[in-house]
């Protein structure tokens, strides 16, 4: 006999993005309890509950990781493809298990490490932060580069240098004078900002 689940109890009314605007509001000051109740079309209680952390970020079955935890890895995506790098379903799960051993959390998972279930509802719930798209191949990337992106990269390199103390230091620096790092020139589907138009 087929069993049909059922609901016990309503969706909340109220949308996460603007639950999430409000509860920064509430946290930096600008808005008070009600003014969130009243702009946000949340109540007080449902506020409460997340800021103390007392509620889940969504209904039903708590995730694995913590929004905290979660937050740390997409930090890391973010940071990432800051560098030049892009992440991948592969290298998502290879950073979120490491996350994972490093900070014993493999009791939370049934095979002990993140499955693909877990990647796929994390792309879900950071879906206002990440997004999957299509990368493209270099040397298109590279024919249509704009003076902006190199004054950028050239402004990223010498803060990292200058962050490191290697300004004066031209021993402790080398250069990879190769068309890319990556060993595979396919496109492949990566998971960047969600502001991001196109990935290389």
């Amino acid at each position: 006999m087929v069993r049909n689940y059922i609901r016990k109890r309503d969706s909340p009314t109220y949308n996460e993005e603007d639950m999430l605007n409000a509860i920064q509001k509430i946290q930096s000051g600008e808005w008070t309890y009600k003014q969130a109740t009243e702009n946000a079309k949340n109540s007080k209680g449902t506020l409460s509950a997340r800021i103390s952390r007392c509620s889940s970020n969504q209904v039903g079955r708590p995730t694995a990781l913590t929004h905290d935890e979660e937050a740390y890895l997409v930090k890391l995506i973010e940071i990432l493809q800051d560098w030049g790098e892009l992440c991948s379903y592969q290298d998502v799960m290879k950073y979120a298990t490491e996350y994972v051993q490093l900070m014993n959390l493999q009791s939370r998972f049934q095979s002990g490490a993140p499955t693909k279930e877990w990647y796929y509802g994390f792309v879900k719930r950071w879906s206002h932060k990440l997004k999957l798209i299509k990368s493209i191949r270099l040397e298109k990337s590279r024919a249509n580069v704009a003076k902006e992106v190199v004054d950028g990269w050239f402004t990223k390199l010498y803060a990292v240098l200058k962050k490191f103390n290697l300004l004066d230091k031209p021993s402790n620096i080398f250069n990879a004078d190769e068309s890319g790092f990556g060993d595979d020139p396919r496109r492949k589907v990566v998971l960047v900002k969600r502001g991001t138009k196109y990935a290389n």
